[in-house]
């Protein structure tokens, strides 16, 4: 793709740490996503079988999801970081429309960054003119934990079944079959990484309109992780004579949005 940086020859403005951060990530990468290992791909194939009784079906993930993935993506830059950025300090950390669909975790670190602008009366624009494509990246099912539940847990600790995240309390140990079970009954939170590539701009510019510094590529990589809570709903299955909950897509939540381009390592709620 083409890329072009550009910073004025005027400009004596140094970005504040966390702001140049934040414009590093925005900027994307101009590199081809490695190819997904054949550990990744089976362990993709066998969590979307796992998700499909839960109504989540692979042209779910194939079709709709990522339609709704573009858009999370432009609701990112065109709503959420613009109503951020002007709003005034003590409002930074209130919910509210800029904010929406976004997990908490990602607000704070948006806000830390864009607080160094504002101390800098300087303004950070993301310009998102096109995506190009969107592809599935790797899935994660932690069964046992809600986002919206951690605070209840005590001393939680993730263990592996059969490849399966299993979020457990008390006692460290391995996870068992019942382990699994029981955990279904608890919930669990799937996250999702969508891979875009997209034409834009990322200009850091003064409150006049003074542009200080920016980058145009017409082929920047993103990666969006998206996230979502799954509740117990309808009857258990039988699974080796035991009782499995039946879980769904929380849509009152629905997805939001949880990290990008790993700004936040992942944010994964099992660490």
């Amino acid at each position: 793709g083409f890329v072009m940086a550009f910073r004025a020859a005027t400009a004596r403005v140094k970005l504040p740490l966390a702001g140049g951060s934040l414009v590093r990530l925005l900027r994307g990468s101009v590199d081809q996503p490695p190819a997904p290992s054949l550990h990744e791909i089976c362990k993709r194939h066998v969590t979307l079988q796992q998700l499909a009784p839960f109504g989540l079906s692979r042209s779910y993930f194939h079709g709709d999801f990522l339609d709704g993935a573009c858009t999370a993506l432009t609701h990112l830059a065109s709503d959420a970081l613009p109503a951020m950025s002007t709003a005034e300090p003590e409002q930074c950390a209130a919910d509210g429309d800029g904010t929406a669909g976004l997990e908490k975790a990602l607000v704070r670190y948006l806000n830390d960054a864009l607080a160094s602008f504002q101390e800098e009366r300087l303004e950070l624009v993301w310009d998102v003119e096109d995506i190009s494509s969107a592809t599935l990246g790797s899935l994660q099912l932690v069964a046992g934990m809600r986002r919206s539940t951690v605070t209840r847990f005590r001393e939680p600790f993730q263990s592996i079944f059969a490849g399966q995240i299993v979020v457990l309390q008390g006692e460290q140990r391995q996870a068992t079959l019942t382990d699994y079970v029981a955990s279904y009954e608890r919930g669990a939170t799937l996250a999702a990484d969508v891979h875009f590539t997209a034409r834009q701009n990322v200009i850091v510019r003064r409150r006049d309109g003074e542009v200080i510094a920016g980058t145009f590529n017409d082929a920047a990589r993103h990666c969006l992780r998206l996230e979502a809570e799954l509740d117990v709903d309808g009857e258990p299955a039988a699974l080796f004579g035991m009782r499995l909950a039946q879980l769904q897509l929380d849509t009152e939540r629905g997805w939001v949005i949880s990290d990008i381009n790993e700004g936040l390592a992942g944010n994964c709620i099992a660490k």
